[in-house]
C-alpha cells in the first residue's frame, strides 16, 4: 500500500497537468467505445 501511494506521488509530481488529463480522457474514451460496441452487438 506504501510502494502504491509512492509509486502515485511520483505519477502526480512527475507528469505535467496536461499529460494526466490526457491519460484519464484516454481510459474514459476506451470505457466508453467498449460500452457502444457492446450496445451494437446487442442490437
Amino acid at each position: 500500500m506504501n510502494k502504491l501511494l509512492e509509486w502515485y506521488i511520483r505519477f502526480v509530481t512527475f507528469f505535467p497537468r496536461w499529460l494526466r488529463l490526457l491519460v484519464i480522457w484516454g481510459i474514459i474514451l476506451q470505457i466508453s467505445i467498449l460500452g457502444w460496441m457492446n450496445l451494437i452487438r446487442e442490437w
